[in-house]
């Protein structure tokens, strides 16, 4: 055989690792029967040849099967399991021939345990609840305390509060109701939040428009969502795709609102759509997800119990809205009586800046290339940052 460039290591065979050989009977009268009985036999010092090798060798007095490994090469636990899987696969065959391979059983008594442990994860929540009826409630138990913070701005619970109320009263005079979309495409700031908070409680689903992104797609969100409302920004009037849709400018409108402060009663329920969001369209056409009011709950109520969070913390928020993750950050701290420290665009993608403001903060989420970013510019995580987690892929 000619060298065709293969990399040869001493003692592996060039061409493959992994082996399965099965010798039959020649006569026809030595073959046997599948039987539920079986034993384990050591098979006592064998020399490998492969990395793994997997051997069936029928007769007349059953079926033996071989497994060798080299156990310079492989992990003897996972040796072990995949024995185990193969024993548990061959015994569910024998007792079920009629099934399909695909609904043989692989996993042993003890690994069904675990996987039963590990996804008990059911946990008493408020599943009766909106996001904002949480944030509207711990409004009224900390109405002093600080709820958003942004450059030198803030907002106390009782200020943000009071604002999106007024903002839902004046969505709702246009219309804005359960199932109604409505778009919002603002710069990171405080109005952000109002913004989101006043649409939930006027019992509409956001659409966040990222003002970063191209115009095309922009318009292309615009046109297929259709949200009978745009929350914007005067600033960002001209870098807006052209529209038709009824326009509200949260800094330059708000001032002239004569709608009341107090709280609206609005029939949302937990299976009316809280928020759409498009995905990347990397696969095809973008496409809107419908999250559901009791999704997003049951998101938040799960993280808060995990991280505890509460009064004392403060988050800080790097995410664009845009994002899903960006529900954690904005609405967590808001139902438990945290702060949330919202970065801005351009903190957000600057590592000193975030380093600087991680001493201020105890909770962050970030995606790891942000973490190493933070650490690139010199954060060593001795700051009371005390429980910053990495969003998964």
């Amino acid at each position: 055989m000619q060298d065709q460039g293969l990399s040869r290591q001493a003692g592996e065979n060039p061409l493959f690792d992994v082996t399965f050989f099965e010798v039959t009977p020649t006569s026809p009268g030595a073959a046997t029967r599948w039987s539920p009985r079986h034993d384990v036999v050591p098979a006592g010092v064998v020399t490998a040849k492969q990395a793994l090798a997997l051997g069936v060798l029928h007769d007349a007095e059953g079926t033996e099967v071989s497994l060798t490994y080299d156990t310079s090469r492989v992990d003897a636990g996972a040796v072990e399991r995949l024995a185990s899987h193969l024993q548990v696969l061959v015994q569910d065959g024998v007792l079920h021939p009629d099934r399909r391979l695909s609904q043989l059983d692989l996993l042993t008594a003890a690994e069904h345990a675990n996987l039963a442990a590990w996804n008990d994860t059911a946990a008493a929540g408020p599943a009766d609840r909106c996001t904002h009826e949480l944030f509207a409630a711990q409004a009224r138990r900390t109405p002093t305390a600080v709820a958003l913070v942004f450059g030198e701005q803030r907002l106390t619970y009782q200020e943000l509060d009071e604002r999106s109320n007024q903002l839902a009263h004046h969505l709702r005079g246009l219309g804005v109701g359960p199932e109604v979309l409505v778009a919002l495409c603002v710069e990171r700031s405080l109005e952000m939040v109002v913004g989101l908070l006043g649409i939930l409680k006027a019992g509409g689903a956001y659409v966040p428009l990222d003002p970063s992104y191209p115009r095309e797609r922009l318009a292309f969100m615009l046109t297929d969502a259709r949200p009978a409302v745009l929350l914007t920004q005067a600033r960002l009037r001209d870098s807006l795709p052209p529209h038709a849709v009824v326009t509200v400018h949260l800094d330059a409108d708000a001032p002239a609102w004569q709608e009341p402060h107090t709280p609206l009663a609005v029939p949302v329920r937990p299976d009316h759509a809280s928020y759409v969001l498009y995905t990347s369209g990397s696969t095809g056409r973008p496409k809107g997800v419908q999250i559901l009011h009791a999704a997003l709950t049951n998101l938040l109520h799960a993280f808060a119990e995990q991280t505890k969070i509460g009064p004392h913390d403060v988050l800080l928020a790097v995410t664009s809205m845009s994002f899903d993750i960006a529900g954690l950050e904005l609405f967590m701290p808001l139902i438990r009586g945290a702060s949330i420290h919202l970065a801005s665009r351009d903190d957000a993608s600057d590592g000193e800046a975030l380093v600087r403001a991680l001493e201020r903060a105890t909770m962050m989420q970030a995606t790891p290339a942000t973490w190493r970013m933070v650490l690139d510019a010199g954060w060593t995580g001795e700051r009371p940052c005390r429980r910053c987690a990495a969003e998964r892929p």
